[in-house]
């Protein structure tokens, strides 16, 4: 099922808007997209990245919230895998995180799983990319999805 974030309110689609993304049938052309799908029986809007993709969130506000929460799926038990890389700048420090998903091959991965990133306390904002990085063996059915995480008092949580 194809549709737009129910929850607009959320940061991370709050953000994607202000950039002009759309849901994959509006422009099924456009790299970086949002997308909606189940993994374990759990419905999740996405941003969805296909293989190549980058979104950046721009300088963000942090305020209380010291950590980043976010849930990544790949919505079909299909391809070779892929990786997201997390990028997250703060105050000038840069911390990359790289998680990878095959759901194809490891069930574990067939279920949404929560990324949490600590950031240092005291800081004001921090900017994030994210990008999505397929295995070179080839990209089919590689999308992958990332959703408000459900850890409260962090950054993109909902």
């Amino acid at each position: 099922m194809v549709q737009g974030p129910a929850n607009a309110t959320s940061t991370l689609f709050r953000l994607a808007g202000e950039r002009g993304i759309v849901a994959v049938q509006a422009d099924p052309n456009q790299p970086v997209f949002l997308y909606g799908f189940t993994r374990d029986g759990v419905f999740r809007d996405t941003l969805a990245l296909s293989p190549g993709a980058t979104f950046e969130t721009g300088p963000v506000e942090v305020g209380a919230e010291v950590c980043v929460s976010l849930l990544i799926g790949m919505p079909w038990n299909l391809g070779n895998g892929a990786t997201l890389e997390i990028a997250v700048e703060t105050d000038g420090e840069l911390l990359v995180t790289q998680h990878r998903l095959d759901p194809a091959h490891h069930r574990e991965d067939r279920t949404w799983r929560p990324v949490r990133i600590d950031l240092d306390p005291g800081t004001e904002r921090a900017s994030m990319s994210l990008t999505m990085i397929p295995d070179l063996d080839g990209q089919i059915g590689d999308w992958l999805g990332i959703a408000p995480g459900s850890e409260a008092g962090c950054l993109f949580s909902d």
